[in-house]
This record gives structure tokens, C-alpha cells and sequence, in this order.
């Protein structure tokens, strides 16, 4: 592991791109555009990065037993914000620099790497709303 991977914003940045990736390659098979590939692939990207940012949040309430008030317009914006970002970052870094990097990984890395972005999924999304639902009832509660 090179010494920039030390860096946990690193790590957590690298396992984004490496997700983009595997969506980009996913999407690419059903997609005869490329562009609509990435596009898409951007788009559930910044969905997931939004729901871990609310999800933190949601755990922090629940750990300080705070009660929370989540505008829908500030999730909105906080997911406009997230997909900006992504869609600047993933100009700067293109596919071809992600494949490079990631093309020649062994078989079953690779396919290790692709059950922890299907468990990724099936965990966030389901969490992130049990703890809104738990939440919001001891809110109204």
C-alpha cells in the first residue's frame, strides 16, 4: 500500500471511485451510450454518499437521544452538493484512469469487491430509513 493510502479521506475517496467504476462497467452492458453509463453511474453514486452523510447524522441524534428536523430541501440540497462534487471529480478523474488502475485486479478480489458494494447497498439504504422511521417516532413521541 503506497503511503497516500494512509490517509483515511484517501481510502474512503478510492473505495467512491472504485464503486464508480464497477457501476460505470455494470451500467456500460445495458447502456449503448457510454455517456448515459456514467451519467447514471454518477447519480447512484452521490444517492449513496448522500444517505451515508444523513445516516451519520441520524446516528448522532439517536446516539445524544437529540431530537432532529430534516427539511427536505436541505437532503435536497446536500444531494445537488454531492453530485456537483462527483460530477467535477469524476471529470478530473476519468473511467480510463479508474480502469487502468483497477483492470488487471485478480479474479477474486474483484469478485469479493463487487459482494461489498452489493452489501453496501442492500445495507445503507434500509438503515438510513429504520433510523428516520425510529427517530421520527420518538420526535412525535
Amino acid at each position: 500500500m503506497n503511503e497516500r493510502m494512509n490517509n483515511p479521506l484517501t481510502m474512503i475517496l478510492s473505495c467512491f471511485d472504485y464503486f464508480y467504476y464497477r457501476s460505470c462497467q455494470f451500467y456500460s452492458r445495458f447502456k449503448s451510450e457510454k455517456e448515459i453509463a456514467h451519467i447514471t453511474s454518477g447519480l447512484l453514486l452521490s444517492l449513496f454518499q448522500t444517505l451515508n452523510v444523513v445516516l451519520l447524522f441520524l446516528l448522532g441524534c439517536a446516539i445524544l437521544k437529540v431530537k432532529f428536523s430534516t427539511e427536505k430541501t436541505t437532503i435536497l440540497g446536500l444531494c445537488a452538493f454531492v453530485m456537483i462534487y462527483n460530477y467535477f471529480r469524476y471529470k478530473r478523474i476519468t473511467f480510463g484512469e479508474l480502469e487502468k488502475r483497477w483492470k488487471d485486479e485478480p479474479f477474486q478480489q474483484r469478485k469479493r469487491r463487487g459482494w461489498l458494494i452489493i452489501l453496501y447497498i442492500l445495507i445503507s439504504f434500509p438503515i438510513t430509513m429504520f433510523l428516520f422511521a425510529e427517530l421520527g417516532k420518538m420526535n412525535n413521541g
